[in-house]
């Protein structure tokens, strides 16, 4: 018996809606104390994970999954555009990442998260 070779060529595109969708989130401090950009940089954090707290519920959602990393915080020494070096800048920062299950509710949430000081929505993965 002769060998058959069946070759099929084409496309195809199935969309499907989202059933998750997971926001990353940044809390970014900068200025001249230490103290200052880590006590500003932790309330901020406090503030947005006290109002993850009641949303969340790993069954029902609608944040079924969150989590935030340690408060980092470093200096660093700029220069300016005469070639001086001035002082010491300091930074803190904090990363949220927030899994929901309600787009409509992340939606709010995203406004009043958005408005608070030193906050950056770094994007949502789908």
């Amino acid at each position: 018996m002769a060998s058959v070779s069946i070759t099929v060529r084409g496309e195809h595109e199935s969309t499907h809606p989202p059933e998750r969708a997971t926001v990353l989130l940044t809390v970014a401090v900068e200025g001249p104390t230490q103290d200052a950009v880590f006590s500003g940089a932790s309330q901020t954090a406090a503030t947005i994970g006290a109002q993850i707290a009641p949303l969340f519920d790993r069954e029902r959602g609608p944040v079924t999954w969150w989590s935030s990393d340690q408060v980092r915080t470093w200096s660093h020494r700029p220069w300016s555009d005469q070639k001086h070096q001035l002082p010491v800048v300091f930074n803190s920062a904090v990363s949220f990442r927030v899994k929901f299950n309600d787009f409509q509710v992340m939606s709010r949430w995203l406004g009043t998260v958005a408005a608070l000081a030193n906050v950056t929505i770094d994007g949502i993965d789908w």
